[in-house]
């Protein structure tokens, strides 16, 4: 249905009515309730008909509006706050969905709106409140809040905000010592009974106004010293009990102060006592402390106490200044678990650091405190405890894998082996793991020594017996049967699965030199800069532990060591991480060898009394020796400083990253080495038979390379499953 046939049908009876007035040219049809006009005519009045329904649409939207009509605000001034009620009456006409700001001096805390249907309040980011309404009608709003006093000359100053309403009042409820005077208003009414002193003003305009007061002074009291004190109580909680710390901080406006009183309520024999001076003599007499001050305080300073450690209830007795006091605090700090409150709990309320005075609230944050309180009253009755309830410890995961290194060597006959070198720490008994899908156990040792691994509920376990707290270095070497295919593909490789926890994960892979690698996914990830470089003569000794039954040469170093290398490799000062560590003993031959982590740091343990060449290696640095001797059980340190190499080789990169510039042989030179390299591992006398330490395991067949390409992984608290995967391109 067009707009046109549908404004004919809604003012038919207007038609009608206009045919009685004698429009020309209308003729009645037949039918009751029809009027035929000619088509000409019939669109001009269609026209006139929604020209006046647009003009009276366009009225109906001048009309609309919301405004604030009154404005009333009552305030009460309590000690240091002052409790606000805002009354406001608001008016909305026609669809007007304008917001009104309802302006409120205090932190609003509570708020009612009457009638609620159609309305709802909401704040700005500035934290101001507002009313908008989705229906025409009165609204009454009601918002309650508190506001502390703020500081300044000889009293104090409240914000009473804007007032822009028409009708607007303030009624104002304070002690009757209090003088006061709020500029832009005129006095109604002021009254002074059962020691308050009660206003009501009329504000001038709609700017924004404040209250201020101080005290109001006799002539003898205007030569007096006038001071105030704010106490904040500390509860330090340890393992070892409850210590109390009590701080007075005075403020003083007049006069000067030659000395620090406080009454100690009983009970209470402080250990220590110091002032903002320093340490100072104290006198003690009938429960009053006196500090002399070397200076007269003018301005402000501090005065604290310090009691014994408490093992029974503590209780929270008030300090008192002879100066008035303003606010008392209540401060927990804890270094144990615990849940702590002061009793009774009506008599304090829970604040933040921001409600306490400025000239404290920097020296409490300090602290990093548990929790904050205010007293409310000094009240009659027994004196206020504080109530500590401690948690049960959190359980202690008491065995743990240190550190875990995983050594991977994809050969280029397509064995996959893993070697695994696990610190572990308070574990007794044995180490449960599990071997990924495919994988066969080569062999197992613990501090060196060959052990057979055990068959338990599905899973395998390493024996490491109860020695050295549960301290003992595992290595765990796996093979898997594994091939590189032509081409582009994807390669995963799985580790096998602890049981234990690992606080933090290397993992070196050492991959064939005739294929190029991009790391594609995986658990740990890349040591910045993530890239696939080249190494040279890394496995050299990597599976002679397990070539004669007899430990001779290598075995015998990793069947009879007692001792611990460990040192940091470092470039400029900085960490290197990735550094191949081979430590060659002179009386057995045999070598070790481990590779530094994130930190640059290497731990090479159950070593024999004896001196060691020590090589650090990495391709594009210079390899740097070092001779370091170690005694029986004792542990020796070694760190190395490497420098760039004069001469790089090329570094096959992941992705887009940038060219390296480098000096000698050409890629095509390189190229045809790589793959006279690999011909001679296959043909010649890089293939070898290996048998492995743990009983039943057959020898294997591995091809050994003395290079390749390498990638370096790290993690802090992996989960059980590791995973890697490469993108692999053949050449």
């Amino acid at each position: 249905m067009n707009t046109r046939t549908k404004s004919y049908r809604v003012f038919l009876p207007i038609l009608l009515l206009l045919a009685g007035l004698g429009l020309p040219s209308i003729s009645r049809a037949a039918t009751t309730g029809e009027v035929k006009l000619p088509l000409k005519e019939s669109l001009s009045l269609l026209d006139r008909i929604e020209k006046a329904e647009k003009e009276e649409s366009e009225k109906g939207e001048e009309e609309a509006f919301s405004q604030l009509l009154s404005q009333h605000l009552e305030v009460r001034v309590e000690g240091e706050e002052a409790r606000f009620t805002g009354r406001y009456r608001v008016e909305v006409r026609g669809r007007s969905l304008e917001a009104v700001p309802l302006p409120f001096a205090g932190r609003a805390e509570s708020s009612e709106v009457r009638p609620a249907a159609g309305a709802a309040l909401d704040r700005t980011e500035d934290g101001k409140v507002r009313l908008t309404a989705a229906a025409p009608g009165s609204f009454e709003v009601t918002l309650s809040g508190r506001r502390g006093l703020e500081e300044g000359g000889d009293g104090w100053s409240l914000p009473l905000g804007e007032m822009p309403a028409a009708v607007a009042s303030i009624e104002v409820d304070l002690p009757a010592e209090l003088a006061w005077e709020c500029e832009g208003t005129v006095v109604v009414e002021e009254e002074a009974s059962d020691g308050r002193r009660r206003l009501r003003l009329a504000p001038l305009g709609n700017e924004a106004r404040w209250l201020r007061l101080h005290r109001e002074l006799g002539d003898a009291e205007t030569r007096a010293v006038f001071a105030r004190a704010v106490v904040v109580t500390l509860a330090e909680l340890s393992a070892e009990g409850v210590r109390r710390h009590d701080v007075v901080h005075y403020e003083v406006q007049r006069g000067e102060l030659g000395q620090l009183e406080v009454e100690l309520p009983p009970g209470l024999y402080p250990q220590e006592v110091g002032t903002d001076e320093g340490e100072a003599e104290v006198a003690v007499e009938g429960g009053k402390l006196s500090v002399p001050r070397r200076m007269r305080l003018a301005d402000s300073g501090y005065l604290f106490l310090t009691s014994p450690i408490s093992t029974g209830e503590l209780s929270l007795a008030p300090v008192r200044p002879a100066v008035e006091t303003r606010a008392r605090y209540l401060v927990t700090l804890s270094s144990v678990a615990a849940e702590i409150r002061p009793l009774p709990e009506a008599g304090w309320m829970v604040v933040d650091l921001e409600d306490l005075p400025a000239a404290l609230r920097p020296s409490v944050s300090a602290l990093k405190p548990s929790s904050v309180w205010r007293r409310l009253g000094e009240g009659e009755g027994p004196a206020p405890t504080l109530e500590v309830r401690r948690l049960p410890d959190a359980p202690r995961q008491e065995a743990l894998i240190r550190h875990r290194q995983t050594l991977s060597l994809l050969t280029v006959d397509g064995s996959l082996v893993h070697r695994e070198l696990l610190s572990l720490e308070g574990v007794s008994g044995a180490l449960d793991f599990q071997l990924p899908e495919g994988a066969t156990l080569w062999s197992a040792s613990v501090d060196g020594v060959a052990v057979r691994p055990l068959e338990r509920g599905g899973h395998r376990a390493v024996p490491v017996g109860f020695a050295d707290g549960g301290r003992a270095t595992v290595e765990i070497v796996t093979v898997t049967e594994r091939g590189l295919p032509k081409g582009r593909s994807r390669l995963g490789m799985d580790l096998l699965q602890l049981d234990l926890p690992v606080l933090e994960h290397s993992w070196r892979l050492l991959l064939p030199e005739d294929h190029r690698y991009r790391f594609a996914a995986g658990t740990l990830s890349p040591v910045d800069p993530a890239r696939v470089s080249s190494f040279s003569g890394e496995t050299r000794g990597f599976f002679s532990f397990g070539r004669s039954a007899a430990p001779t040469g290598g075995d015998a170093l990793r069947a009879s060591g007692t001792s611990t290398l460990r040192g940091r490799v470092t470039i400029d000062g900085e960490a290197l991480p990735g550094v191949s560590i081979e430590a060659r003993a002179s009386g057995y031959g045999g070598s070790r060898y481990a590779v530094t982590d994130t930190w640059g740091r290497y731990t090479l343990r159950g070593l024999p009394a004896d001196a060691f060449e020590v090589t650090a290696s990495l391709d594009g640095f210079n390899s740097a020796v070092r001779t370091a001797r170690v005694g029986t059980g004792g542990m020796a340190a070694l760190d190395f400083e490497l420098s760039l190499a004069t001469v790089t080789e090329e570094i096959v990169v992941a992705a887009e990253s940038p060219t390296t510039s480098y000096s000698g042989p050409t890629r095509k030179e390189r190229q045809e080495a790589n793959e006279e390299l690999a011909r001679n591992l296959y043909l010649n006398q890089s293939v070898e038979l290996v048998q492995g330490l743990a009983g039943g395991v057959k020898p294997l067949k591995v091809a050994i390379p003395e290079r390749g390409k390498a990638l370096l992984l790290s993690g802090a608290l992996p989960p059980q499953e590791v995973r890697v995967e490469l993108e692999v391109k053949g050449r």
